[in-house]
């Protein structure tokens, strides 16, 4: 038997109007590589952003189930390709129904 017990975090999921929270997702991002593991599932609904009373962002990343050390180094890269393909798709300026963020 095996249980995981986390925090209760209040937040949402990334949409067109948090594009600006890729740079500190980026970062969240760079931190879990450089505990030498790769997240192996981002995307919006594995990725939870609160903002703060500045106006800058948490971001907590979400279900580990599928993280693992890498076999190649070049999967750091890829996972931090996704993230910003991710954030790029939430600009909804080129969308013809205003909603061009990717649904899961």
């Amino acid at each position: 038997v095996f249980f995981l017990a986390t925090a209760r975090v209040e937040g949402h999921h990334p949409d067109p109007a948090t594009r600006d929270a890729l740079l500190p997702a980026e970062e969240a991002l760079q931190r879990i590589h450089g505990l030498g593991l790769v997240h192996g599932d981002v995307r919006a609904d594995n990725i939870l952003l609160q903002q703060t009373p500045g106006g800058t962002y948490k971001v907590w990343f979400l279900d580990f189930g599928h993280s693992h050390a890498p076999a190649d180094p070049e999967e750091f890269m890829d996972e931090l390709q996704e993230l910003r393909a991710l954030f790029r798709a939430s600009d909804s300026s080129n969308a013809s129904d205003g909603n061009c963020y990717p649904q899961a």
